[in-house]
C-alpha cells in the first residue's frame, strides 16, 4: 500500500519483519490486521464455516477506486462486499483506518465510518489512525501527515458517528 509499514523499515533487520502475510488465521489467532485482499472463495467458506471470529480488517476507505489506488492492488475494491459477507454470518471485525491525508480523510472518511455502521454491532469497532513515515521510503509515494487542524476535522468526523452509534447500537464504534 502507499503506507506500507514494511516498506519503510531500515535494511538489515530480522527477516521475520519484512514478510507481508495477510493471513486470516494470524488475524483470528493473534489480532493481526488483514485486508481482505488475496482472499479466495474456500477461505471466505471456511472463516464461516469454523466461525473464525473476531477478525481484525484494515478497511482505510469504502471508496473502491480509492482503495485500490491506496493499497496499489486491482483485488481489493470489493470490502463492502466481503465485509457484508462476514458479518452477515456473526463474524465479529475489528477495523482500522490509517487516515492519509488527501486521500482517505474529510468527506472520505465520513463516507467510509457511515458505510462501516451499517454493519455495527457486529463490527465491533473502528480505530482510525493518523498515518505513520520513516526516511526509509522505497518506491512509495510522498504523503502529508497528519496535522494540528486535520487531527481536529478527524475528530469532529469522529464524534459525529460516535453520536449515530449510540443511537443505532449503544456503543461509541470510533
Amino acid at each position: 500500500c502507499i503506507f506500507c509499514f514494511i516498506a519503510q523499515m531500515p535494511k538489515g533487520m530480522r527477516p521475520s519483519l519484512y514478510v507481508k502475510d495477510d493471513d486470516y488465521r494470524m488475524s483470528f489467532l493473534t489480532g493481526s490486521f488483514i485486508t481482505l485482499s488475496n482472499m479466495t472463495e474456500d477461505d471466505l467458506r471456511r472463516i464461516v464455516q469454523f466461525h473464525l471470529s473476531p477478525l481484525h480488517v484494515s478497511v482505510h476507505t469504502t471508496n473502491g477506486e480509492l482503495r485500490k489506488k491506496m493499497m496499489r492492488q486491482e483485488k481489493t475494491g470489493d470490502i463492502l462486499e466481503r465485509l457484508r459477507r462476514l458479518t452477515d454470518n456473526d463474524i465479529d471485525l475489528y477495523c482500522q483506518i490509517v487516515l492519509v491525508p488527501g486521500y482517505n480523510d474529510g468527506e472520505e472518511l465520513k463516507r467510509t465510518l457511515n458505510d462501516l455502521l451499517k454493519y455495527a454491532p457486529t463490527m465491533e469497532s473502528v480505530s482510525v489512525v493518523p498515518v505513520g513515515i520513516t526516511k526509509f521510503r522505497d518506491d512509495l509515494p510522498r504523503l502529508s501527515l497528519v496535522d494540528k487542524a486535520k487531527a481536529i476535522e478527524t475528530i469532529e468526523i469522529i464524534e459525529d458517528i460516535q453520536r449515530k452509534a449510540m443511537e443505532k447500537c449503544n456503543m461509541h464504534f470510533a
